[in-house]
């Protein structure tokens, strides 16, 4: 699994003992220019019951990063069904596109992306943050189930033609 799976480029700061994910996510955006925070900005899907978010952060570098303690597989399964559906939202809806770069304008200086333009899915990456106190290769880390969700999720991301990664954010404490 690991070598199907790339370690993202991307440089997030340590995530400080016993924080919150949404308080990490904080401290990420306001550490970067290049770092949107969208973490609880819910979008909307055409035709679809309900909002959903379309990432944690989002970067100048055109990354969905989505993050997540390391806990039980359901959570990880969870990051990983988000990164999918998201990135298949953005590709196939316009209005999901426009409601990001909105979002992402309230920080940004610069346009990232032109909504109106069906986007080519290969510009872009999800990045899957996993915040973790241990360590080891990405298959000593997480559990069984997680490591063939990821595995499945990384078929159909390929599939879309989506870069994606994983970022090992160290916890400390």
């Amino acid at each position: 699994m690991q070598n199907r799976v790339s370690i993202s480029t991307i440089v997030l700061p340590n995530c400080p003992a016993n924080i919150k994910e949404g308080d990490y996510n904080r401290i990420v955006a306001d550490s970067s220019q290049h770092f949107c925070l969208m973490d609880q900005r819910m979008v909307s899907v055409e035709g679809g019951p309900k909002k959903v978010e379309a990432c944690d952060i989002f970067t100048t570098n055109k990354q969905f990063v989505h993050i997540k303690n390391k806990g039980q597989s359901a959570q990880l399964s969870h990051l990983f069904s988000q990164g999918k559906v998201s990135a298949q939202c953005f590709v196939d809806d316009e209005m999901f596109r426009k409601q990001v770069l909105e979002i992402a304008n309230e920080k940004f200086d610069t346009q990232v992306f032109d909504y109106k333009i069906k986007p080519l899915s290969q510009e872009f990456e999800v990045v899957y943050g996993i915040i973790d106190s241990k360590t080891g290769s990405l298959n000593e880390r997480l559990p069984f189930f997680s490591l063939v969700n990821l595995m499945l999720t990384a078929i159909e991301l390929e599939r879309m033609h989506f870069k994606y990664s994983v970022c090992i954010i160290k916890r400390l404490g």
